[in-house]
């Protein structure tokens, strides 16, 4: 959500928060509508209902959530900073996803297991490939892999 109202300017809180709030503090049905906001675009109004329910507010930014950069080639970068190795990381993917489409699974384990060391998560998707940024992630034990 946080990704989704980060340029958006507050809004009004909808009425139907605030129908579902007053009905015994129903918080369960709030995040519920607050989902429904999300899926349908009203982000001015999830923005003002994530603040008064105190899970958009600016103190409560610093959470280190993930970000997920989206390629034309199918390939994914999820980070928990910025996008300073995203070409290595989505580079390091497209590799892997080249020798799983050559039946080449034998470099291709060894390659996941080497980005797995460096930090780095490999998996597809339904769509995609996705290489994730993990906690221990080293960009230098990565570029050795290129």
């Amino acid at each position: 959500w946080r990704a989704l109202v980060e340029s958006t300017e507050d809004g009004e809180i909808p009425d139907r928060i605030v129908d579902i709030l007053s009905d015994d503090l129903n918080t369960p049905g709030a995040i519920a509508e607050m989902h429904k906001l999300a899926a349908v675009g009203h982000h001015p109004g999830l923005k003002a209902a994530g603040n008064l329910l105190g899970l958009l507010t600016p103190e409560m930014g610093n959470w280190n959530w993930k970000r997920v950069t989206k390629e034309e080639d199918a390939i994914q970068f999820v980070r928990l900073g910025d996008e300073t190795h995203g070409n290595l990381a989505r580079h390091i993917a497209g590799k892997w996803k080249e020798l799983r489409n050559q039946k080449d699974y034998a470099r291709a384990d060894a390659l996941r297991a080497a980005a797995a060391e460096a930090g780095l998560a490999l998996r597809v998707l339904k769509d995609a490939v996705q290489a994730e940024e993990q906690s221990d992630f080293d960009p230098a034990k990565l570029e050795a892999l290129k």
